[in-house]
């Protein structure tokens, strides 16, 4: 553990040691070619003053590029961090439309597929509830399943109003109750019909690794 500390104080150091060291060693280079390829400077008749001048000015310009070059990684490092924030937001948002639509979807295909079968009780789904998801469908899903939940929701609402006057049999002679019960099985087989056509619609765009834009 002792060592460990001693890295992290001791590294800063060697840095800051190799860095002046390839600052020294950069200069001298550079008043060489000045000096001696290009002739356009005297290095020997320089004062100590002027050539510290120099030296701190070519390690202020290293030490510049150096604090350039390290807050460009940050920077960049910080919009990997933020590309990374976006994405888990929208993996968020796709999950939390997946639950909306699948609760969407299991309303409306257990209640309109158990129409003319089975109470609606039993199917642990109220006619509000199914009448909510199929408002829903408009915002979830696309136009078209829309229409079909839409169409489906009308053959159920006229099986249950044929249901009501079937109940009051008394009312009707046997050929209007003959009547009366054909209508109700055609809109109960409508309404069990277009729930397998919106089955068949919404199912792929239940699937959670679906690419889709949110």
């Amino acid at each position: 553990m002792a060592d460990v500390e001693d890295r992290k104080i001791t590294n800063p150091v060697v840095r800051w040691v190799g860095n002046g060291m390839v600052a020294v060693a950069v200069t001298i280079f550079i008043l060489y070619i000045l000096d001696y390829q290009l002739g356009w400077i005297d290095c020997w008749a320089f004062e100590w003053g002027d050539f510290a001048t120099l030296v701190t000015g070519a390690i202020a310009a290293i030490g510049a590029v150096w604090i350039g070059i390290r807050q460009s990684k940050i920077s960049d490092r910080q919009t990997e961090i933020l590309n990374h924030q976006v994405e888990i937001e929208r993996i968020s948002l796709r999950a939390e439309l997946y639950d909306r639509r699948m609760k969407c979807f299991s309303d409306i295909v257990v209640f309109a597929a158990n129409t003319g079968f089975t109470d609606e009780k039993s199917t642990g789904v109220t006619f509000r509830e199914f009448s909510m998801a199929v408002a829903s469908v408009k915002f979830l899903f696309n136009e078209e399943i829309y229409d079909v939940a839409a169409t489906m929701r009308r053959h159920v609402m006229s099986y249950r109003a044929l249901r009501v006057d079937m109940d009051n049999w008394d009312r009707f002679d046997a050929e209007e109750r003959s009547e009366q019960g054909k209508r109700s099985r055609r809109s109960a087989a409508a309404a069990r019909d277009h729930s397998e056509m919106f089955e068949k619609l919404a199912t792929p765009m239940m699937r959670i690794d679906r690419d889709e834009r949110i």
